[in-house]
């Protein structure tokens, strides 16, 4: 017998599980399901995953599934008739230009997961960067627990990364390559962490994924990059803060400085905390289900766009704005988070006002004061434009309270630049100049230690002295430095006695040591040199051999033969080390009859032999046809394969010592064919030594 509540048909029981995995985040362990569902058995439960697991709503290993992004948008996720409300709630707490960067952030996701089968090119990257504890990797957990993204799947810690992982690699497929995309390629956002930490080549295919455009050709194929990028970067310690942002891509991008938050990481911890002790599956978005309205907007709308562009933003601002019509498509996904009956004037407004907002962070980018006028804005948009009003207060608010904290941090200063301060740099003068004295000396050893603790003594008034902004403090740090400082003063007047004769056998003593480390750099320096000219040499004989293997290996790889080309008269031509890879052998002398016999065997073609120097293999022809290399295949591979391993053996071992590499994409050629190369061309242990050694003869 069955309740109310237990699932009776195997649709119901379908109904039954996505509903339980919709409200415990869309994943769970098979046997909590059963637990947690009622009327299902072993069998019923494995009948209802299979048939979820076929159509695509669920995957991930037998003991432990999860909602695809189509079982997700079958059984959870708010849709547009809610999106704002949850975006809005999600956001609350959070700094302005933060909160502006993430709404942007979004809107494009929607608009590039749902616009970009018909949009190819236009969509927007994302970029920022800040010290570390300022928001930066927070946004990027934030936008994955809002579509329900698996972060660790959707983040890419670039340090650790190959170049292979951002785009994809070339994989052999029978006898030739292709290229194998990456899976992240196919996720609908990316979060590219740490890029001012990865090495150069990473650093190179991550900035593939901030262009604008989803099709990208790789290794001569076109394939397409789906995500919404979020690269994440630390400034360097000097410089330009910008430096390692290359202008071609943050001009296709909102870029976010989060210094701002620099010093305030507990305010961030603590939203944070509360964010996700609040939230719940049901606050997530449904990102199947947010689709744009439509794939472009009206000319009123796109006027709104270039009236950001060109009333707020300075020149340098102008030069780094990613276009209207890239703007246009984050505007398309934000209407989809306002719902049905979204005004596409107020949504542009409202996508301008978060693009200033966000790149307001870049110092030189929007002008002083560029928001309009609050009531203004209520009085054109009406209840649409009430939500982009409260975000022009918001940002008011918060640039006043922080100039207020300026102007406070200032006055705080000043007052500890009194008197006090004055008196408590003089003490730490003071301090100083006793450990200067104490560390001067050659202190005896039965002193040695009573040096050593009243210098740390010291150190630790000085810089207390040289931090007091009160008079009591000041007195306190002078009442403890009194007994300190007389027992230095006593401990270098006692050593003062024996100075004349310390100092005379220091300088002698110094005098041996310099000389004596002239003399070591000298030694050292021509070591140096020595084996900066051994490594030169050893270079360029690497070189040398490289570029006499190359048209080797140009000819090894080769399988086709060009109409009228002629592959015997090529190999003839090879030399290796002045000696010909390929030799002619005639036939060998033999009486000639005479008579019709005689004069038809002088008309006859010479039938000899084409021998590889110094190798076993031979292929019969006359001087100018040998039908077995007529064509570029195996034999010519066999022509090729003693001197080719030969040069390749030399290679290996001058890159051995050179501590190199091996080179890649380098043909393999069986090592025992290059022995009785070797053995002909030159003794054991040869090395070359010059470019002659190692011409391609024609």
């Amino acid at each position: 017998m069955t309740d109310a509540t237990t699932p009776a048909t195997p649709v119901a029981r379908v109904e039954a599980i996505g509903a339980y995995l919709a409200r415990v985040g869309g994943e769970s362990a098979p046997g909590d399901i059963g637990a947690a569902v009622p009327g299902l058995n072993h069998r019923t439960q494995a009948v209802s995953l299979n048939t979820m697991r076929a159509a695509g709503l669920i995957e991930g290993p037998r003991n432990w599934v999860r909602f695809t992004p189509a079982g997700w948008a079958r059984f959870g996720g708010v849709t547009a008739e809610g999106a704002g409300e949850v975006l809005d709630r999600v956001l609350d707490g959070w700094p302005y230009t933060h909160r502006a960067f993430l709404e942007l952030l979004v809107s494009t996701v929607i608009a590039r997961h749902h616009l970009g089968a018909r949009r190819r090119t236009g969509h927007l990257g994302f970029i920022a960067i800040g010290e570390t504890g300022t928001g930066k990797s927070a946004m990027g957990g934030l936008v994955c627990h809002l579509f329900g993204f698996p972060p660790a799947l959707h983040t890419l810690h670039l340090p650790t990364q190959a170049a292979g992982s951002l785009l994809g690699r070339r994989e052999q497929d029978g006898d030739g390559w292709r290229w194998v995309p990456a899976a992240t390629t196919r996720l609908p956002f990316v979060v590219l962490d740490e890029f001012d930490k990865a090495e150069d080549a990473v650093q190179r295919r991550a900035w593939v994924h901030l262009h604008d455009a989803l099709d990208q050709q790789l290794e001569g194929q076109v394939h397409e990059l789906l995500p919404t990028p979020l690269l994440l970067a630390n400034p360097p310690r000097s410089g330009f803060r910008y430096a390692q942002l290359r202008q071609e891509y943050r001009r296709r991008s909102v870029v976010l400085d989060t210094r701002a938050m620099a010093g305030r990481s507990g305010e961030l911890e603590d939203l944070l905390a509360r964010f996700y002790a609040t939230t719940t599956p049901a606050d997530r978005l449904s990102l199947e289900r947010l689709a744009p309205p439509a794939d472009r907007l009206g000319p009123d709308a796109l006027e709104v766009l270039k009236m950001a562009r060109d009333q707020a933003l300075t020149q340098a601002g102008r030069e780094e704005f990613p276009t209207v019509r890239v703007l246009e498509l984050t505007t398309l996904g934000r209407m989809a988070l306002m719902g049905p009956n979204a005004d596409e004037q107020v949504a542009a407004y409202a996508t301008a006002v978060a693009y200033l907002q966000a790149t307001e962070s870049v110092p030189g980018q929007v002008l002083e004061r560029w928001g309009p006028d609050v009531a203004a804005v209520r009085a054109a948009l009406g209840q649409g434009g009430e939500a982009i009003a409260t975000a022009l207060e918001r940002s008011r608010a918060e640039r006043a309270a922080a100039a207020q904290e300026a102007v406070r941090g200032r006055q705080r200063k000043a007052r500890a630049e009194l008197e006090t301060i004055e008196h408590g740099a003089r003490l730490a003068e003071e301090l100083r100049q006793l450990i200067t004295a104490l560390d001067g000396r050659k202190v005896a050893p039965a002193d040695k230690a009573a040096a050593a603790g009243l210098r740390k003594a010291l150190r630790i008034l000085a810089t207390s002295a040289a931090q007091v902004s009160t008079r009591a403090s000041l007195l306190e740090v002078a009442e403890k430095s009194y007994d300190v400082q007389d027992r230095a003063r006593a401990l270098v007047a006692a050593q003062g006695a024996a100075r004349v004769a310390t100092d005379q056998a220091r300088r002698d003593a110094a005098e041996q040591a310099r000389r004596q480390k002239t003399q070591d750099k000298a030694m050292r320096e021509s070591a140096r040199r020595a084996a900066a000219a051994h490594r030169r040499e050893t270079g360029g004989r690497l070189a040398l051999v490289v570029e006499s293997a190359k048209p080797l290996e140009d000819l090894w790889r080769r399988t086709t033969t060009r109409d009228g080309e002629d592959v015997l008269a090529r190999l003839a031509e090879l030399e290796v080390n002045g000696r010909p890879v390929l030799v002619y052998q005639p036939p060998a002398e033999r009486p000639r009859e005479r008579g019709l016999a005689g004069f038809l065997d002088r008309l006859a073609p010479e039938s000899g032999t084409w021998r590889v120097n110094g190798a076993a293999v031979a292929f019969p022809g006359t001087r100018w046809r040998c039908a077995a290399l007529a064509s570029w295949g195996p034999n010519t591979r066999a022509v090729l394969a003693p001197a080719l391993a030969m040069l390749h053996q030399v290679e290996d071992q001058l890159r051995a010592e050179l501590g190199r590499a091996p080179r890649e994409r380098r043909p393999v050629v069986p090592a025992a064919a290059a022995a009785p190369v070797r053995q002909q061309i030159e003794p054991a242990g040869w090395v070359p030594s010059g470019p002659a050694r190692y011409g391609m003869g024609r």
